[in-house]
């Protein structure tokens, strides 16, 4: 049984500069392996099923999720020009792992799964790690990406001691 499911892990390489995106997607890069699928078709139906994205408009949200949504959006106006955050459903990027936040290149846009906004620990966490990917360019698990949450994360903690997002804080569910 084991054995079946690290076949059910892998990838077939066409390019090692893809390997960490592969990892990020729940996967393994190997040389070629008879029933395996490649790097390169894996991304593409991850960047497929993240096509489907839907916005959620703010109305639809609960009051817990507005606020949280709306604190997003302050601390992304506070850090950086992204020029909309947006609740949304989000499919999983592949079989392996859940998609929390995205960011959209060509908008310059970040869209968070719904479900991340009913908690605020785990919408500041998105909404650092998709800044993260406008401000650095980096794509997930590069160093560069790393590097970039840990310093947005710091302005993050200076603005709240600043009290800069005070009276959105009375209304959060930590």
């Amino acid at each position: 049984m084991q054995y079946q499911e690290q076949i059910n892990n892998i990838v077939i390489r066409t390019d090692s500069r893809l390997d960490d995106m592969v990892r990020h997607l729940g996967y393994v890069s190997v040389p070629y392996h008879d029933n395996a699928i490649t790097d390169v078709e894996l991304i593409r139906e991850s960047q497929k099923r993240l096509r489907q994205t839907e916005i959620i408009s703010d109305d639809q949200l609960n009051s817990v999720q507005r606020v949280h949504l709306n604190l997003a959006r302050l601390i992304a106006k506070n850090i950086t020009n992204v020029p909309n955050i947006h609740a949304a459903i989000i499919p999983s990027a592949s079989n392996r792992v859940r998609t929390a936040g995205l960011y959209n290149r060509k908008t310059c846009e970040i869209y968070i799964s719904v479900e991340q906004l009913n908690k605020l620990s785990n919408t500041i966490d998105t909404v650092i790690h998709e800044l993260a990917h406008h401000t650095s360019g980096a794509e997930d698990l590069q160093e560069a990406h790393a590097k970039e949450m840990c310093r947005i994360c710091d302005k993050v903690i200076d603005l709240v001691d600043k009290g800069c997002f005070n009276d959105l804080l009375k209304n959060a569910v930590y």
